[in-house]
């Protein structure tokens, strides 16, 4: 049988025992503080801010790059005119007014992207401006065959520009993706209007896809069928997207498949109502 000791003992323990026990639980909320104090790092969030962090110093990068072209470009002219019969001079300087022609579709673009403000937007430059930013791009440029008729009196539309510039650029992009086992890879561009509506058609002569999967990709991200960060989750979230930004204009956007092309997206914008 304990004694009265021996009982005191015990108490003595549990008790010391007790005040360990509250001194964890303690500690733990304070863990439990700090971590909901602290944000927590997303990856897909981190990666985006850093691609925004590039777009932002585009402008200066470009400026670095365009003086030296600019200095290649005067001694090739002066070269020629002092030696008319060197053939490669011409070439010389015709490249790189290419390249400078690509680095201020990228000033351009990048500046545009970072105005949030919604403005009357001309849709015919802001389609010129995509499709000559991706010619930048080698198989876009060499392997792609590209007819583009976008319609000169093409009326202003109020807008943000990147929603608009991510709707082309994901439409424009999955078309050509769908190209890819095409014997002849044809991509087709129409732009025009009428009394109440833009349209826009981005058609290819060949898919990969069926048009229930296309049409599947507008209403759900689909992130069982891709690796996060690859070329197809930038593929089928941008066809969700385009169709979430239609959506916000009060649009409508389908894909159907017409002669010459087994796959064309149509995408109406009001510009007008009443």
């Amino acid at each position: 049988m304990l004694s009265m000791n021996d009982l005191q003992e015990e108490l003595r323990k549990l008790q010391q025992q007790l005040e360990q026990k509250e001194e964890q639980i303690t500690d733990l909320r304070q863990q439990l503080r700090e971590a909901d104090q602290k944000p927590a790092i997303d990856p897909h969030t981190l990666r985006y801010k850093n691609l925004f962090s590039i777009g932002y110093h585009i402008p200066g990068m470009v400026h670095n790059l365009s003086n030296p072209l600019t200095v290649i470009s005067a001694r090739a002219q002066l070269l020629q005119l002092k030696l008319p019969e060197e053939k490669n001079l011409n070439t010389i300087f015709m490249e790189a007014r290419k390249i400078e022609s690509v680095l201020n579709y990228a000033v351009i673009k990048s500046t545009q992207e970072q105005d949030t403000k919604p403005k009357t937007l001309n849709l015919k430059k802001l389609l010129e401006t995509e499709i000559e930013f991706l010619m930048a791009d080698a198989h876009f440029k060499h392997n792609i065959q590209k007819s583009c008729r976008i319609d000169e009196k093409l009326p202003g539309l109020a807008g943000i520009y990147c929603h608009f510039s991510r709707l082309f650029l994901s439409l424009i992009a999955f078309a050509v993706r769908s190209l890819q086992e095409a014997p002849e890879k044809k991509l087709e561009i129409v732009a025009t209007s009428d009394d109440k509506n833009i349209e826009i058609r981005i058609g290819a002569s060949g898919s990969v896809y069926t048009l229930a999967e296309v049409r599947g990709f507008f209403d759900e991200p689909h992130p069982n069928f891709y690796k996060e960060g690859s070329l197809e989750e930038l593929l089928y979230s941008g066809l969700y997207e385009a169709g979430r930004i239609v959506r916000l204009y009060h649009g409508e956007i389908s894909v159907e498949s017409s002669q010459g092309q087994e796959l064309q997206f149509c995408v109406k914008l009001p510009y007008r109502t009443g």
